[in-house]
């Protein structure tokens, strides 16, 4: 319960935050990821598709806003989901996480760069299908976890559209002592 209260005050620092433009600052993303999974589970599954020729795909991608705090500090909020696919002959799987965030950047005067770190809560929703057996579908509990973020912006101090190059890694638990790990390059696009 503490862990919402804070989320949702930290969501209404940053809104409050971007309230303050005419027209708050609107940034999408597209990225490449790559998650490690903590649960044998889901382990066993992409091992018994990926055994022999096989189809892999993730996409992900993030929408936010920010709003500025002080000249070097930001507070954001995003929706970052990822869908992870893997089919073959054995079977298929789909491994989709939806995951909200809130956070801080700070550009620590080095032209565009900026740190970041992220609450992040989100749930994982997993469709598996291996050969005759019958499809499992299943949701991991909530969990809360972090996103840390090294970026440029490209954007920093200028007026309109232009693009921010940037790293995360976002830890999130699932539940029974068992973690994700979201590894991700992205293209952002940042509309002023």
């Amino acid at each position: 319960m503490k862990r919402l209260l804070s989320f949702c005050i930290l969501l209404c620092c940053v809104t409050a935050a971007a309230m303050a433009y005419d027209r708050p600052p609107v940034d999408w993303n597209i990225a490449f990821s790559a998650v490690s999974y903590g649960s044998k589970d889901i382990r066993d599954v992409k091992s018994s598709i990926t055994s022999g020729s096989y189809t892999h795909m993730t996409l992900s991608g993030a929408l936010g806003t920010s709003g500025k705090f002080d000249e070097n500090l930001f507070g954001t909020l995003s929706f970052t989901p990822v869908a992870d696919f893997y089919t073959s002959d054995v079977g298929e799987a789909v491994f989709l996480d939806w995951c909200g965030n809130a956070g801080l950047r700070l550009y620590p005067g080095l032209g565009g760069m900026n740190l970041g770190v992220e609450y992040s809560l989100g749930i994982r929703q997993d469709y598996s299908k291996i050969g005759s057996d019958s499809a499992n579908n299943a949701f991991t509990p909530w969990g809360n976890g972090f996103r840390f973020i090294a970026e440029y912006d490209f954007s920093a101090d200028t007026e309109g559209f232009a693009p921010m190059v940037g790293l995360s890694w976002r830890h999130m638990p699932r539940g029974n002592n068992v973690s994700d790990n979201i590894f991700s390059l992205y293209l952002s696009f940042h509309i002023k």
